[in-house]
């Protein structure tokens, strides 16, 4: 930002490259997910949100916040993010496969070799609801590969889904 000073009152936005702010009004649709969302071993164009955005352009802005070795615990934090923007985007899309179950909750196996080295979103749940407890490290993640942690994962994963909905939904 630059705040002139002087004959006008106003506030000048440069992007990231140095130019005038040109504001972009058009709706937005986000995706997020892991690493089949954002596109790993394929080109910039050849992801499914780029070839999304092709057929919709110029009428909609796609923004593809996907990353690789995510879960439902990021897609919740990216979704909180979205719908505090305004104006919030007018689709929020989550990309799921089954190995997100693992990675929503603390499963060693599905951690320990994890070459994500930021720490992802912990949730638990009280009253069937997720409840963010904060980030943690990927090495921290020490429960076994048995039934109990088996149905967390999938109480977790289901909770997340359902309150993803539910703000989206409450978003319209």
């Amino acid at each position: 930002h630059q705040k002139y000073v002087g004959e006008y009152d106003v506030e000048y936005h440069i992007d990231a490259e140095g130019n005038r702010l040109i504001p972009d009004h058009r709706p937005r649709v986000v995706f997020t997910g892991c690493s089949f969302t954002f596109g790993q071993g394929v080109r910039d164009e050849e992801s499914f949100p780029a070839i999304v955005a092709q057929a919709l352009s110029p009428t909609i802005r796609v923004a593809n916040r996907a990353n690789l070795g995510w879960g439902t615990n990021h897609a919740m934090i990216i979704c909180e993010e979205e719908l505090a923007k305004s104006p919030p985007p007018v689709a929020f899309l989550y990309g799921f496969i089954r190995d997100h179950t693992q990675r929503n909750y603390l499963r060693k196996e599905a951690h320990q070799f994890s070459g994500e080295k930021a720490p992802f979103p912990f949730f638990d749940i009280n009253d069937g609801k997720p409840v963010f407890k904060g980030m943690m490290n990927h090495g921290d993640a020490n429960a076994p590969n048995d039934r109990e942690t088996v149905d967390k994962e999938i109480e977790i994963t289901q909770a997340l889904i359902k309150q993803l909905a539910d703000r989206c939904g409450s978003q319209g």
